[in-house]
């Protein structure tokens, strides 16, 4: 089994592991009510997220949009996220390939990956998005392959505004090359297969 890793230097590792160690020594007592779930007025802007490109993979059947935003910000992660970056940092440098793929691997599987854009590594956050104005009677076949017409490979820019009622989605508006997605879909014939 080969563990090496394609570059000795991973960038989001560094800084990630200043970010924890300065952390885990001044790392107050998180009040009950700091996990409290949020809670969002629909019809309000939250944030507005750019994202890297998104590749034909990232549509899914019901037409969410998995797409990947550059963390750019390493104190705001979650302290576990840090811990493991610090570990995988210390593992390469101590030369325990197997191990850094090993915590790769384990970061990978939750809501961050490092990802290569433009030969640098990038410390990613997955988001699964949902088109505002779009529901499950609308997605069809050829919904999907208009909607990975449009994004694959592009940069998207999302206007969040709340969760889906399973509060496992965020629900935005998509804007591909400053057109509106939904707008896009449906003066096509996509939304009516």
């Amino acid at each position: 089994m080969d563990c090496s890793l394609n570059s000795p230097e991973l960038g989001p590792l560094d800084k990630a592991s200043s970010v924890a160690e300065d952390a885990m020594e001044n790392t107050p007592e998180l009040d009950p009510l700091d996990k409290a779930p949020l809670i969002f007025v629909d019809d309000v802007p939250k944030f507005q997220m750019k994202t890297l490109p998104v590749l034909e993979k990232g549509v899914t059947d019901e037409c969410l949009l998995n797409v990947f935003v550059e963390v750019k910000e390493f104190s705001l992660l979650p302290m576990k996220i840090l811990i493991m970056l610090n570990q995988c940092r210390k593992a390469l440098a101590n030369g325990e390939d197997c191990l850094a793929q090993e915590l790769l691997n384990q970061l990978k599987m939750g809501e961050y990956e490092i990802v290569d854009v433009d030969d640098v590594k990038c410390l990613t956050k997955k988001y699964q998005i949902k088109i505002r104005g779009i529901n499950a009677l609308d997605i069809g076949v050829k919904t999907r392959e208009k909607l990975v017409e449009m994004v694959d490979g592009k940069q998207l820019t999302v206007v969040v505004y709340c969760f889906d009622d399973s509060g496992k989605h965020w629900v935005g508006d998509v804007y591909c090359d400053g057109i509106c997605l939904l707008e896009k879909l449906c003066g096509s014939e996509a939304l009516r297969d």
